[in-house]
């Protein structure tokens, strides 16, 4: 939340309304999403700040090698559960699926280096500070839903995750290369 020019911070919640509007049907349901999905996260915040937010570093939360088996083990259950079992017609033939499965494998070794090295770096508890208040959040909050009401309104909201779209590829392949030249 500290950046340079703090003013530029009011502007992604608006922009993530614009997109949030592309999977309404409605201006009300514009409205009525944007509210709730706000109230949500303002809740889960601060229940969060109640139960004590700095008793964990982010490297604690991390996987470590037991439950990484267990997200392998529950990805393995929905790819048996949700497609052999349930829609077996749906399920496209085994080279089809070779190049998806090499990802998984790809990605997850990847996610796996990056947790082992993760754990190696020993460094004390980070502090975080500069909550943001709940008026804060909720200014936030109310732009988030003032922009999911224009962007449906106006029809905006196909820009704004064609813009999304794009802006998260490049990032993502930034990304990508970034973490492959740090974990291999």
């Amino acid at each position: 939340m500290r950046v340079k020019n703090g003013r530029l911070v009011y502007l992604f919640p608006f922009i993530a309304g614009f997109f949030q509007a592309s999977g309404s049907s409605s201006v009300e349901c514009s409205l009525g999403s944007g509210i709730l999905n706000s109230a949500v996260l303002i809740i889960l915040v601060a229940s969060w700040r109640r139960i004590g937010e700095n008793r964990y570093t982010m490297r604690e939360l991390l996987p470590g090698r037991r439950a990484f088996i267990v997200l392998g083990v529950l990805l393995a259950l929905d790819y048996i559960i949700l497609g052999f079992l349930l829609r077996p017609e749906e399920i496209p033939d085994l080279a089809s699926q070779a190049s998806i499965w090499v990802l998984y494998v790809f990605f997850g070794y990847l996610l796996f280096r990056g947790l082992e090295k993760s754990r190696s770096h020993v460094s004390g508890q980070v502090e975080w500070e500069g909550y943001p208040s709940f008026r804060y959040m909720v200014s936030l909050s109310l732009l988030f839903t003032l922009g999911s009401v224009i962007g449906f309104s106006m029809g905006l909201f196909f820009v704004a995750a064609f813009l999304v779209w794009i802006l998260g590829i490049l990032f993502g392949l930034k990304m990508l290369v970034w973490t492959m030249r740090e974990m291999l």
